[in-house]
């Protein structure tokens, strides 16, 4: 499952800044100080940044005729299941 945002458009944008801004935020406060929401706006801040996104939990997604589309993404999980990124 991949996810692909075209940062040309203003509403990819928004829909990009909506789900990871609020992330990033926090994990670049917690290594470059306080900072406010970072929204990128390009493709160079997001590949500038691009260590510092993380990676959701878990994705749910739903079935559509020929793909899959996102519907949730859980960041931060805390619960009884392994991770999507742990192996034991």
């Amino acid at each position: 499952l991949s996810e692909r945002f075209d940062v040309s458009q203003p509403k990819q944008v928004n829909a990009f800044n909506g789900i990871y801004s609020k992330r990033l935020s926090a994990n670049v406060s917690a290594k470059l100080g306080s900072v406010e929401h970072y929204k990128v706006s390009n493709v160079q801040q997001v590949l500038k940044m691009e260590r510092l996104f993380p990676c959701p939990d878990f994705v749910i997604a739903k079935k559509q005729k020929y793909y899959m589309s996102i519907k949730h993404r859980l960041f931060d999980y805390q619960g009884q299941y392994r991770k999507a990124n742990a192996l034991h």
